[in-house]
This record gives structure tokens, C-alpha cells and sequence, in this order.
């Protein structure tokens, strides 16, 4: 036993409220004093009252509370409770408690610890099932958080065991319904007393208490194969083949087929249920609906026709209706499944059902009846359908005979744009042809060397008239050009040493200048007299070779060669027809702008045979149009990756 003492003063401020959880801060030695009981107890054993009232509390803590006692109280509170050298102290205190009550004393401690509180196993299986059993459209479809919830619990180390539980729970599931399945597939025989021994006749319906054994009974006689009834007695074969075969049992054939059924798409939805993660009253609706025939659905109201249809065509029902399908559950019932279904929702109703002849007729007449109506909304159905399908196929023919005449009308104008093109492309061949060997023949005369400004603007001008096709007014501008060239120079001063050198550079950049011009001249030459026309493009670069030279003789002739050109450059185009969505044809203008930039500068106007373009300082085309246009209806765009004008014009 220690030697230590045991120190009272630390419990004087600690006392047992039953009623409130919370110690009362009174003295112990006054409680003591005044408990008549525990006086008592003390004067027989010889105790002291207070030592036994510490013990009794000390007796009354809990494990919990103890560990939550600071380390001197806790050890003095075990050594009352277990020291044997407390053994009389100990036993009185017992003594003390059975005579009034049982202690309940609170470590002094501001606030209880929380307990945690632990996750529930099952239903950690459950989530980590789902988890598993979820498909990748499903897990994209979740929250980020839920994502990582679901991948933790499919490949996080941690949960391994848990993934373990749930494939063991899994193969459970599997062995219980393979062993059901194996069950069901044996055959069950009858029993002596068996419940088709009763006699042949009009069935009379069995109380609602008793329509489940019936139904039962009816199904083990269904379940017999031919060897099994001939092993029986006559009589019994002679019930049981009424029961399988008569018309007075119809409705409970049917009861019973529609059980089964039930059953069967029972668990077929539980199990799509829980692969797909979804709510079973939701996917039977779904079933419900997809069963329901369309004159059915035709008698019901607005509002659950609209609901019937959304289930039924709507993009967020298609994962649902596959798997339906896939399972069989949108199967529509048979006519002596509906009776039974019918007689089933009336008993329901009514509590006692009426399974008579009289009433199976009934039902079936009314059946029978709802066919019939069914059939002649079917019938025509069927006549709308052939008359829209032969409005559909003549207004398709009439649409074909209109786009042949549109096709044949729009290929003769092609025809005679074509005709009129190459007549118009013959007798340009023949000026350009007289054009070019007119100017080579007076581009070699030397005179030309000094041709001021103004010769060279003829030239250019007389070429550009020749690429839209005006060979007469060409070749009159032409003449004026070669006459103003033929002209005697001016009289030139003497020139000093530099003006000497800086002549001569001159004459070398006209020199130059003539060379282009002479180069451009060569290739044009060639093709014509390969036997071909000019195309456009020769056309456009024998100009800009004028214009070329042009610019380097007013450089000459300014003296400055840093300056700007003067004059905008004509561009390069290419134009056609196309035919899409206009009826007359649209005429297409593409126009090459390298040097563009964007198009903010840039002006563009036209009107109904004539269409110009100026950016100032680098373009400028005008350009008469071979069609009338409509200006109103006028588009332009500009790629700045290929620095592409596209200019669409309808005609008119």
C-alpha cells in the first residue's frame, strides 16, 4: 500500500445534483453532517462520515469520467475504489448507497468531450456499391466533389475492405438467386389434398382472404408437365385439366400469368434499379407508359398525354426507355391478362371480387368493345397517313419539275453567256494582237527614251482600254501617244561634270523602264501567237509594266526617288458567275490587295452597270460591268490572311 495519505480538501467542492448534470459547489463536511443515514453508518462502523461519502462518490464514477479527472484526483479516486486498504471504507459506502440511493458525481470539468461519432458500416458498403456500379456518363455528370468521392472509393487503398465487402455481398446476391431460380425450375408435386379437387362448374368467387391460396394452387396445376398428371388419380387429372384448360378458369389463369409477370418485372426492376442508381417508383411510371398503346393514351387527359409522350420521346427519357426495353419491362399485356388485371383492380377496389362467368363476359365484351374503337382510330390513322404521304410525293414532284425547268433555263443562259464570251475574247484576240505588235514596234524606236510624262499616261491608258475590250479607243489614245513621243525634244543647256553623271543615271532608269515594258511585251507576244487570246492576268501585267516604268521617269523627272507613286495601281481581279441560292445568278468580283492592310480607308461604289474601288495612294479600278446588278443587294469581304476582295453582286 502507498504511504501517501489521502487528501479530502480536493472533493469538499464537489457534490451530486440528480437532477441537473451541472456539480453543485457545497461542502461535503455539511452534507455529511447532515445526513442522518450516513451518521448512522459512521457510528457503527466506526468510520468517519466524510471519508465514507468521498468513497461512495468515488464508487459511483465512471471509467469516462475518471479518465477526464485531473491525475491527482483521478489516482485518489481509484485508490478509494480498489485500494484494499479502503476495504471497511469501501463496504460501508456500498452500505451507504443501498440504504438511500445510487451516487451520480460529474468530474468537475467545464464541458463534456464530444463523443465522435462513428460511420455507420453498412451504409459506407452501401455508397461504395454504388460507387462501383456507377458508369462513367454517370460519374461525369456529378459534382467535382462527388467525382473524387466516387474515385476514392473505386481505387483508394483505404477503402479496399470495403470494396471487399461489397463484392462478397455481391456473389451473395448471385448464389441466393441462382439458388432461387434452381427453386423455382424444379417441379412441385401436388399434395394429397390437393386444392384443384373441387368440382367442375361455374366458378364462384373465393373470398379475398382466400384469393391468394387459390392463385397459388392454380399455378402449382399449371406447373405439372403431361407425365406428372398421368401418374395422378382419374379424378384428380379430370380437375386438373379443367383447371388448366376450361374457359370457367380463364380469369385465374390469367391472375395467375399476370402474377408472375408482376413478379418477374419486379425483379427485373429492382435490379435495373440498382445498376442504373435510380429510384424504382421511377423506372415502373416509365414502364407504365411505355405499356400503354396509343389509343389508350389517346383517352387520357391533356395533361397526362403530354406527361406520356415526354416520357416517351423526350432525349433525358433515353437511357431509360433502352434499358426498359432491354429487360423486357415495356411488354404490353394480352387480352386475358387484362381481364385478370381488371378484375384484380376491382376486387381491390370493392373488397370482394366478382369472378363469374357473367362478369368475365363482361370484362370481355368491354375489352372487345375498346378494341374495336381501337381499330377504327387505327383505320384512320392509316387513310391520314396515305393522304399526306401522296400530298408529300406530288408536292415532291412538283418541286422536282420546277428545279428541272430552273436547271434548263439557267444552263441555256450559261450557254449563251459562254457564246457571247467567246465572241467577245475572239475580237479582243485580234486587237491585242495589233496592239502589242504596234506597241513593240514603237517601244524600239529611241525617240521613246525621252518620252516625258504624258506619253507614258497615254501608254498606260491605251493598254487598260485594251483589257476591257475598247480596241478603237485603245488604239486612238495609242496614236496620240506615239505622236506626242515622235515630238523634237527641248533644246537641254550645257550641263556641268554632275549634271553630266546624274543625266546619265537617268537615261539608265528610262533604259530600264523600256526593258520592262519590252519584257512584258515578249510574254503577251507569245501566247498570242501560240493560237490562244490573252488571259486577263497577261493583260493586267503588261499594264502594270507601263505603269512600272511610268513611275520610274517621274522619279527621273522629280528627282526625288523616295517620294510615294503618283498615281494608284490597278489591281488584279477575276471575275465570274455563280448560281446557289440566287434564281438570276450572282456576279462575283475577286480583287487582289496585297498591300492592304484592313479595309478602312478604302472606298467602294457602283451602280447598276458599273462598279470602282479607290484606296488612295495604292488601289484604284474602275470597272464596267458586263450584267446589270442590283446595288442595294451589293456584299464585300476582305480576308486579310490572303488580302482577298470578295465582292458579291445579285443580278437582275
Amino acid at each position: 500500500m502507498s504511504n501517501r495519505t489521502l487528501d479530502l480538501s480536493r472533493w469538499d467542492k464537489i457534490d451530486v445534483d440528480l437532477d441537473d448534470e451541472t456539480p453543485v459547489a457545497t461542502s461535503t463536511r455539511l452534507a455529511a453532517s447532515n445526513d442522518p443515514v450516513l451518521q448512522q453508518i459512521a457510528r457503527e462502523t466506526g468510520l468517519n462520515a466524510d471519508l465514507i461519502l468521498m468513497c461512495a462518490r468515488a464508487m459511483a464514477l465512471e471509467d469516462q469520467q475518471i479518465e477526464l479527472l485531473p491525475m491527482e484526483q483521478k489516482e485518489q479516486t481509484l485508490r478509494l475504489r480498489n485500494d484494499p486498504h479502503f476495504g471497511p471504507v469501501q463496504r460501508a459506502a456500498k452500505q451507504y448507497q443501498e440504504a438511500t440511493f445510487t451516487i451520480r458525481i460529474k468530474p468537475e470539468a467545464k464541458s463534456e468531450a464530444p463523443k465522435p461519432k462513428l460511420p455507420d458500416p453498412e451504409k459506407a458498403v452501401r455508397n461504395c456499391e454504388l460507387a462501383m456500379n456507377m458508369t462513367e456518363a454517370q460519374v461525369r455528370h456529378l459534382p467535382e466533389q462527388q467525382q473524387a468521392a466516387v474515385r476514392t472509393m473505386r481505387e483508394d487503398p483505404l477503402f479496399e475492405s470495403i470494396r471487399q465487402k461489397v463484392r462478397e455481398a455481391q456473389k451473395q446476391r448471385k448464389e441466393d438467386t441462382q439458388k432461387r431460380k434452381e427453386k423455382e425450375a424444379k417441379i412441385i408435386e401436388l399434395p394429397d389434398d390437393d386444392p384443384v379437387s373441387v368440382p367442375i362448374g361455374p366458378p364462384v368467387a373465393p373470398p379475398s382472404s382466400t384469393q391468394s391460396d387459390f392463385m397459388r394452387k392454380c399455378g402449382k396445376a399449371l406447373m405439372l408437365n403431361d407425365d406428372q398428371i398421368q401418374s395422378l388419380p382419374k379424378a384428380q387429372q379430370i380437375m386438373l385439366k379443367a383447371v388448366r384448360d376450361a374457359p370457367e378458369f380463364g380469369y385465374l389463369r390469367g391472375a395467375v400469368q399476370k402474377s408472375c409477370n408482376d413478379e418477374e418485372i419486379e425483379v427485373k426492376l429492382q435490379s435495373l434499379a440498382q445498376k442504373m442508381g435510380a429510384e424504382p417508383e421511377g423506372l415502373r411510371a416509365v414502364a407504365q407508359a411505355m405499356r400503354l398503346t396509343e389509343e389508350e393514351v389517346h383517352m387520357l387527359g391533356d395533361q397526362e398525354r403530354v406527361s406520356i409522350m415526354r416520357i416517351r420521346n423526350d432525349d433525358a427519357f433515353a437511357e431509360v426507355r433502352e434499358a426498359i426495353n432491354t429487360v423486357g419491362l415495356a411488354r404490353i399485356m394480352s387480352v386475358e391478362e387484362k381481364v385478370a388485371f381488371l378484375a384484380l383492380q376491382k376486387t381491390h377496389r370493392e373488397g370482394t371480387p366478382e369472378m363469374t362467368p357473367e362478369h368475365i363476359a363482361t370484362e370481355r365484351k368491354k375489352l372487345e368493345e375498346v378494341q374495336a374503337e381501337v381499330l377504327r382510330l387505327q383505320e384512320e390513322k392509316e387513310k391520314e397517313k396515305e393522304l399526306l404521304q401522296r400530298q408529300r410525293e406530288q408536292a415532291l414532284k412538283e418541286e422536282e419539275e420546277a428545279r428541272a425547268r430552273f436547271e434548263e433555263e439557267a444552263a441555256q443562259r450559261l450557254a449563251e453567256e459562254e457564246r457571247k464570251k467567246q465572241a467577245a475574247k475572239e475580237a479582243q484576240r485580234q486587237q491585242y494582237k495589233e496592239m502589242m505588235a504596234r506597241l513593240k514596234r514603237d517601244a524600239q524606236q529611241p525617240e521613246h527614251a525621252e518620252s516625258d510624262a504624258a506619253v507614258w499616261d497615254m501608254m498606260g491608258q491605251a493598254v487598260s482600254l485594251a483589257s476591257e475590250g475598247n480596241g478603237v479607243e485603245a488604239r486612238r489614245v495609242m496614236d496620240g501617244a506615239l505622236q506626242a513621243a515622235k515630238k523634237e525634244p527641248p533644246k537641254q543647256p550645257e550641263l556641268s561634270v554632275e549634271d553630266e553623271e546624274q543625266k546619265s543615271k537617268d537615261d539608265l532608269t528610262k533604259f530600264m523602264a523600256m526593258q520592262k515594258i519590252m519584257g512584258a511585251l515578249k510574254h503577251a507576244e507569245s501566247q498570242v501567237n501560240q493560237g490562244g487570246t490573252l488571259d486577263l492576268e497577261t493583260v493586267n501585267q503588261l499594264a502594270e509594266a507601263f505603269r512600272s516604268a511610268e513611275r520610274d521617269v517621274r522619279y527621273v523627272e522629280q528627282g526625288d526617288k523616295d517620294n510615294q507613286p503618283v498615281n494608284e495601281i490597278q489591281p488584279t481581279y477575276s471575275a465570274y458567275t455563280k448560281y446557289s441560292d440566287h434564281a438570276v445568278g450572282e456576279y462575283v468580283l475577286k480583287i487582289d490587295l496585297p498591300a492592304l492592310q484592313n479595309m478602312q480607308d478604302v472606298v467602294l461604289d457602283g451602280t447598276s452597270d458599273h462598279f470602282s474601288l479607290q484606296a488612295p495612294g495604292q488601289y484604284s479600278l474602275e470597272l464596267p460591268l458586263p450584267c446589270t446588278i442590283d446595288p442595294e443587294a451589293v456584299t464585300a469581304k476582305f480576308s486579310k490572311k490572303t488580302r482577298v476582295l470578295t465582292v458579291t453582286m445579285p443580278k437582275v
